[in-house]
């Protein structure tokens, strides 16, 4: 039979396993639930990402459509330009016809000033549209580094339940603090 100083350590080592096994899977909870609110923002930073990239593409999409019809303004104006000198020339060579073949000429250089100003507004238009690609071509590679370092920090959290090493858990937790603020750089642009 056992001593009831035998029975009384078992008791203590049995309390002290028991304790010990509890705290454990404490910080396993803490350690699933940091990972899982880590995982939503990494989801949430991944739908930000993709958005910026679509906007991307839709604003160069606005600015080649303003481009192309700039162009066709410019080109427009530059016919109006052509017809304005051949009246001119025309005027020049024959004096009889001169005053009807000026006030033509004169027409075309009042229209030539409108298609100006439309040309001018769609340049603007493009460059507008243009900046803001790059403005959200720039947002979204920022958000892809967010994304990487919060995915890198559900690994190190996956890794340090495996391992019950809490130097992973920490570091996990650094690199989402890092990718978070880098998220919140993105916004900020």
């Amino acid at each position: 039979m056992a001593e009831p100083e035998e029975i009384n350590e078992s008791i203590e080592q049995i309390t002290e396993s028991l304790k010990e096994e509890k705290q454990r899977e404490k910080w396993t909870a803490y350690i699933a639930l940091s990972t899982a609110i880590i995982a939503v923002i990494a989801a949430i930073v991944g739908l930000y990402g993709s958005q910026a990239a679509s906007r991307s593409i839709i604003a160069k999409n606005e600015a080649v459509l303003y481009q192309n019809q700039a162009s066709d303004a410019w080109a427009y104006y530059q016919a109006k330009g052509i017809k304005e000198d051949i009246y001119m020339v025309g005027a020049k060579t024959t004096p009889r016809f001169a005053k009807d073949l000026q006030a033509e000429a004169g027409r075309y250089d009042q229209e030539k000033e409108k298609i100006k100003k439309q040309a001018e507004v769609l340049e603007t238009k493009v460059e507008r549209s243009n900046k803001e690609s790059e403005t959200n071509y720039e947002r979204h590679h920022i958000f892809d580094y967010s994304e990487t370092f919060l995915h890198i920090a559900i690994a190190l959290a996956a890794i340090s339940a495996l391992t019950r090493s809490k130097p992973f858990w920490a570091l996990s937790l650094l690199l989402s603090l890092i990718g978070i603020v880098i998220f919140g750089f993105g916004l900020a642009i």
